[in-house]
């Protein structure tokens, strides 16, 4: 996949530079525009590409973290460091998988 990445930011291989022209860029959504590239595209870049761009923008997952992060720095802790405070967390969330 990473070559096709390559490719595609130095608009080479089937990425040719006609495909980059601005009114083309401008007029065309990003996932129109991948989606008209799909012959070009392996099965697995394509739906990598489908993927980020129509992935939904939510702050659940942060806030979740955040909520975690609470306990694991409190006043009795305050002088935690934050790699260590972001493994303890990351520990935490993993326990309480298994858990449930």
């Amino acid at each position: 996949m990473m070559a096709s990445i390559v490719n595609y930011k130095a608009q080479s291989g089937p990425f040719h530079p006609y495909m980059f022209v601005s009114e083309i860029v401008n007029s065309v959504s990003p996932i129109a525009w991948w989606h008209s590239q799909s012959e070009r595209l392996t099965d697995r870049l394509f739906t990598l590409f489908d993927q980020l761009l129509s992935a939904i923008a939510s702050s659940a997952g942060v806030e979740r973290v955040f909520s975690t992060f609470g306990p694991v720095h409190s006043k009795l802790r305050s002088r935690l460091g934050i790699e260590k405070a972001g493994k303890l967390v990351f520990v935490y969330k993993l326990l309480n998988k298994k858990v449930k």
